[in-house]
């Protein structure tokens, strides 16, 4: 009774994780039914076979996997529910500052409808703390207008935005906004975007102080959420010019992890 009641709740939220995570997944937990090995290297084999990845991938996959699965089964009702994919990001425009303490994010996002006319669309943010909520302010510049703004669980907040015209498969939209964070809690050494409905490209535009430029930038390229401050989890370093800013692009984001950067004074 216990193993099914564990069984069921992993499978719920195996059902979360990108489409190649699930599949190790629930391969090296021996949940898939055609991987019931009885030893875990060769399940891993075989989800390796299926996605044409070889051996050491297909563990680094097992790893996020996992770590991913903790993440859902710890933050429980806490984290937000991940939509259907009816819609997806072609390209995400993201412009980081840090103006006199105060956090500015401009986002310009390109929409194309992957189903039924496309009405309205969502856009979210984690806060650091739970009473952080008083100090986040959207502003949505133009694409249409804000109809609802909730918040779910402690630490995440949630906008939806209505379009001026259903968005109908073959076309696009664009929709930009602007979130103002006050207080020097919200200058955490790191910015991701974890995509929750597929996206096709991530530019992510970092400015820094060209006086005071961190002493290293590291590029975070799929990591779980988790292993977003972790010192342990690096990635490749970057270098800002001589004005402070820093270029990164991301292709064929997975949904569910994080892509960005974190950087050490």
């Amino acid at each position: 009774m216990v193993r099914r009641k564990v069984t069921a709740r992993l499978a719920e939220c195996a059902e979360r994780l990108p489409d190649d995570l699930r599949l190790v997944a629930t391969a090296s937990l021996a949940m898939h039914p055609d991987a019931e090995d009885r030893f875990l290297t060769a399940r891993l084999q075989w989800a390796g076979d299926r996605l044409e990845r070889d051996e050491r991938t297909v563990r680094r996959y097992a790893d996020d996997a996992v770590r991913l699965l903790a993440e859902h089964l710890e933050s429980g009702a806490e984290r937000p529910p991940v939509p259907t994919a009816d819609w997806q990001v072609d390209v995400l425009e993201s412009v980081y500052r840090v103006r006199d303490g105060t956090v500015e994010v401009y986002e310009r996002r390109r929409l194309t409808s992957a189903g039924a006319a496309l009405t309205h669309v969502e856009t979210a943010i984690s806060l650091p703390r739970p009473d952080d909520a008083a100090d986040v302010r959207m502003e949505l510049l133009y694409g249409g207008r804000v109809s609802h703004h909730e918040r779910i669980g402690d630490r995440h907040l949630r906008w939806r935005i209505e379009l001026a015209e259903p968005l109908t498969p073959g076309r696009t939209a664009e929709v930009a906004l602007r979130y103002v964070m006050a207080g020097s809690r919200w200058l955490a050494p790191h910015y991701v975007f974890v995509p929750l409905h597929p996206c096709r490209r991530f530019r992510l535009v970092l400015t820094f102080d060209p006086a005071g430029p961190p002493a290293t930038v590291l590029r975070l390229d799929g990591l779980p959420q988790r292993a977003v401050d972790d010192p342990a989890a690096g990635g490749e370093t970057v270098v800002p010019d001589r004005f402070g800013e820093l270029v990164m692009e991301f292709d064929s984001l997975r949904q569910g992890l994080s892509y960005g950067a974190r950087w050490q004074r």
